[in-house]
């Protein structure tokens, strides 16, 4: 089962967003900030992703005055492809 929960830890979520992003970064040149990471979790609204009780991804939303963007979606490698970034969405 599926969970969407305001809490996700900002370490785990900083760990993951760098390993999944690391190939997408070292095929355009760019190189992983973990300040530029901070500053707009800190600006996002925030949320774990579970499944049967362990956080597998999370998602970050920031609200703009007259719309809702997504910031960052990201999934554990080994839980992509079984619709948990689909729910992820929807719940959104």
């Amino acid at each position: 089962m599926i969970k969407i929960t305001p809490q996700v830890d900002y370490d785990f979520a900083l760990q993951l967003s760098r390993s999944n992003m690391a190939a997408y970064y070292a095929k355009h040149g760019f190189v992983w900030d973990d300040a530029y990471f901070a500053r707009f979790w800190d600006a996002a609204e925030n949320f774990g992703v579970y499944q049967d009780g362990q956080c597998v991804g999370f998602v970050r939303m920031r609200l703009e005055t007259d719309a809702m963007h997504l910031s960052d979606l990201q999934v554990m490698p080994e839980y992509q492809g079984a619709g948990i970034g689909a729910a992820a969405l929807q719940y959104m």
